[in-house]
């Protein structure tokens, strides 16, 4: 299932979990969070027999759940065992600034969900995860500062079922694995490539409440594609606001992917399905400038469709076990 996760004014730096809830709880991460802030980060996870997930918080937090979509059957889902690749905390030191550091991912050539996450570096910077000896310069993630930064990826490891996770400053890097897919699934994984930045050409940012199309040529749209894998970024940002990615013609959901502060530096994957025409909106609710990064299509298996809020703590939708 590809889900957002929001967490609101938490108490204190923490984490989220989502998990297939047949299973125990894996040792894993898919979003964190400091004190205060209003914090949104993708995930891909598996699902129970019945379809539910979980989702573990280790602060006291409000939650937000949107689901962009579904993988079934036919998305060629193999190894789904969510489980940690690599934390550098264990060796003691930070990985080197531009030093790739090789991570065993799984099957070679089967494309793979990872979220990456970046703690304790030593200012800002990005991490970029990518097949070994890829001459890529897109970003998975973008960080201010010593703050724990994760960013889901979908990656095809080379022949030896590697991948390498590079920062640009020395970081502590973590990688847990989530799903990964067959290696003729409809996933198809692409070089990453830059479809848009509003900087461009010296324009100005994205007015409040104005969107952005993203034409199917652009994003690789064919006959048979349900799903979009983009990059959100936004950067330096006049206001505290979000960005919606959607189908263009379904209009608007009351739903976001990415949350801002004044001035930051923020990504966010999203998977969406493109509408009728091929096309994908992007809303910006405050000034941005707003870049995105094609990371792939999905031919089979995937439904989207406008994202649903199947949760909001700060509602009366809570779950039964919520305290």
């Amino acid at each position: 299932m590809a889900l957002n996760l929001t967490t609101v004014d938490p108490r204190a730096l923490g984490f989220l979990t989502a998990y297939d809830c047949d299973h125990p709880r894996p040792t894993v991460s898919n979003h964190n969070y400091t004190r205060d802030l209003i914090v949104a980060h993708a995930a891909i996870v598996p699902v129970s027999a019945t379809g539910d997930i979980c989702i573990f918080d280790n602060v006291a937090t409000n939650l937000v759940v949107d689901i962009t979509g579904r993988f079934d059957a036919e998305a060629g889902i193999g190894d789904a065992e969510s489980k940690r690749l690599i934390d550098t905390r264990e060796r003691g030191a930070k990985q080197p600034a531009l030093t790739p550091l090789p991570v065993a991912v799984g099957e070679p050539g089967a494309p793979v969900v990872l979220n990456v996450t970046a703690v304790d570096a030593d200012g800002s910077g990005w991490v970029r995860a990518a097949p070994c000896g890829s001459t890529e310069t897109t970003s998975t993630l973008n960080f201010d500062d010593a703050a724990p930064v994760p960013n889901v990826a979908v990656v095809v490891p080379g022949a030896d079922g590697t991948i390498c996770v590079t920062s640009s400053v020395p970081s502590h890097l973590i990688v847990d694995r989530f799903i990964q897919f067959t290696a003729g699934a409809g996933v198809r994984v692409v070089t990453p490539r830059r479809v848009r930045d509003t900087r461009d050409g010296g324009q100005p940012r994205m007015p409040a409440g104005a969107w952005i199309v993203l034409d199917g040529d652009s994003l690789g749209v064919t006959q048979g594609t349900t799903g979009v894998m983009l990059n959100l970024t936004v950067t330096d940002p006049l206001g505290d606001g979000f960005l919606t990615a959607y189908p263009c013609d379904s209009g608007r959901p009351p739903t976001s992917n990415l949350n801002f502060v004044a001035g930051d530096v923020v990504a966010n994957f999203v998977v969406v399905q493109p509408d009728a025409e091929g096309d994908v909106c992007v809303y910006a609710h405050a000034p941005t400038h707003v870049v995105v990064d094609l990371l792939g299509t999905v031919a089979d298996g995937f439904t989207g469709g406008a994202p649903q809020r199947m949760l909001d703590t700060r509602q009366s939708n809570l779950p039964p076990n919520w305290p």
